[in-house]
């Protein structure tokens, strides 16, 4: 009589967590995802509308805006004011009805990025320090914290010169 031994049972303890990592990421991406991203999209789709509902309530205060407050290089006041109440009014009604959706976000995110590096550019707060402490996510550098001095690894330092307060190569002083 043959004994017969089932997969797992057999399998090595790490293929078994892999396993297990699979099934949590299937299980991330069919059911905790969606719910996620829609309530991202209606969030900023509220951000959106109600900028454009404050516009078209006021155009003549959107123009003055555009006109004085924040001036759009290339841009007559009257057409970004016309421009800008389009887009925040129609652009997010795409987005929560999910019509065109990554369509309707690029000019979004082309709004965003004008306000953040234009209009941002002439508001003094821009060039603060505190600023530019988003980058340090989107670089991607875990190990190094905003504001600790950057440090060298003695594989990367620049070959014959000495650090600070330390010794050249083999312990002697040049």
């Amino acid at each position: 009589m043959a004994t017969t031994f089932s997969a797992t049972a057999a399998a090595p303890i790490w293929s078994r967590g892999a396993s297990l990592g699979a099934a949590l990421v299937r299980f991330t991406e069919g059911w905790l995802a969606p719910p996620l991203f829609l309530a991202i999209r209606l969030w900023m789709a509220e951000i959106f509308f109600r900028s454009g509902l404050l516009k078209i309530r006021n155009l003549d205060g959107a123009i003055y805006l555009f006109s004085e407050v924040h001036p759009m290089p290339l841009l007559p006041p009257w057409l970004a004011a016309y421009l800008v109440t389009t887009i925040e009014l129609v652009c997010p009604t795409l987005l929560v009805l999910g019509l065109a959706a990554r369509l309707a976000a690029l000019p979004m995110l082309a709004m965003a990025l004008v306000i953040q590096f234009v209009v941002g550019s002439a508001d003094p707060a821009f060039y603060l320090t505190e600023h530019y402490y988003w980058m340090f996510p989107a670089r991607g550098d875990r190990h190094q914290r905003p504001g600790s001095p950057i440090r060298r690894s003695p594989a990367r330092a620049t070959p014959g010169r000495v650090p600070v307060g330390g010794q050249g190569r083999a312990g002697h002083r040049p």
